[in-house]
């Protein structure tokens, strides 16, 4: 699934829908039964300073990476759901950072984990 720029991707499971906004395609996709979703995006804004923009708006639970390169981890607030397990990743792109967050039920958390993981830039 790519998001609107068509820049920065993520792999979503069978099943998953891909939502549409007059016709045209989101960076967002969920389950049938909306437990699960994931959102991606890319910003016209260097890493390093997106790194810190967000750290700021969402609360690091379990810090994965945080790299020079990527910065992954667990976190809870805007856009988690709770009782789930809620990750956000961030890696550099051509234009800028591309960034995704993906929100499972914590028995779903292997595919939350391969969707953050497989995020690109296209």
């Amino acid at each position: 699934m790519k998001e609107s720029g068509g820049t920065c991707q993520v792999a979503i499971p069978e099943g998953w829908k891909q939502q549409s906004i007059m016709g045209e395609p989101m960076g967002i996709a969920n389950t049938a039964d909306k437990k699960s979703s994931a959102a991606v995006n890319g910003v016209k804004m260097p890493f390093a300073e997106s790194k810190k923009m967000i750290v700021g708006s969402l609360k690091v639970e379990k810090m994965i990476e945080d790299s020079a390169s990527r910065h992954y981890y667990e976190f809870s607030g805007i856009g988690g759901k709770p009782g789930n397990l809620n990750l956000y990743i961030a890696i550099k792109g051509p234009r800028g950072t591309c960034n995704a967050q993906v929100s499972v039920p914590k028995s779903e958390a292997e595919t939350g984990r391969k969707i953050a993981e497989s995020l690109s830039a296209g």
